[in-house]
This record gives structure tokens, C-alpha cells and sequence, in this order.
């Protein structure tokens, strides 16, 4: 705890909502399923766009339930996410809501080497 009052300000800036971003994902569809709930029609292996700054829910299923993993490339930033076990499930998945700061490229694959960028 602050040993005295803290005053914090906040700065909201509009977002360019008339900027769009590439959204593609890179995947083994036999192997895994990729689709969002933010909007059930989009298509990760054609691609889209999104307004830039906006968030969208990213789902990933193993149809074999082996563990796998996620590259994100969001602009110039590379993250790589693990699958999570559901112990209830016996199976992996990922789930993550991510922001279309940038174009937006995803790899799953079964090691972290394939979806490196």
C-alpha cells in the first residue's frame, strides 16, 4: 500500500476503426480444428480481416487429443502458447482472446519449432 494518496489518470484514444488487419492461420486441418466464437463464419485457413485493435476469441481442438502448440505473430511481437490438458477431458485445447494490433498469422503444430516464426 502507497504510504500516501496516489492520484491516477487515464488517456483514452479512438481507435482508426476504418484500418483493417490480416487475420490467416497455418494448421493440419485433418489434425486440428480452428474456429472463433467472436464470429462462427470466418474461415482461418482463407484468412480475413478484422479492425485493427479488436479482439477476437481464437479456439484450437486436437482431433487425436495429443498436445500441441500456438505461434502468434501479431505485427513484429511472436508469441508461442502451449495447449492446455483438461484432466476431466483426457484431451488438450487452447483458448485465448487475442488483439488485431497487426496483421495476425497463427501456426499449430505438435512441437514449438513448427510454429516458430
Amino acid at each position: 500500500m502507497p504510504a500516501s494518496d496516489v492520484t491516477v489518470s487515464v488517456e483514452y484514444e479512438d481507435l482508426d476503426q476504418s484500418e483493417t488487419v490480416s487475420v490467416i492461420a497455418y494448421f493440419d486441418e485433418g489434425l486440428y480444428d480452428v474456429s472463433s466464437s467472436t464470429n462462427y463464419d470466418w474461415d482461418f485457413t482463407e484468412g480475413f480481416t478484422v479492425n485493427r485493435g479488436s479482439t477476437f476469441y481464437l479456439s484450437v481442438y486436437s482431433y487425436d487429443g495429443t498436445n500441441f502448440y500456438v505461434g502468434v505473430k501479431t505485427g513484429d511481437t511472436v508469441t508461442i502458447y502451449p495447449a492446455d490438458f483438461d484432466d476431466m477431458m483426457g484431451e488438450y485445447s487452447f483458448g485465448k482472446a487475442l488483439v488485431a494490433d497487426g496483421d495476425v498469422t497463427i501456426k499449430i503444430g505438435a512441437t514449438e519449432d513448427e510454429v516458430s516464426f
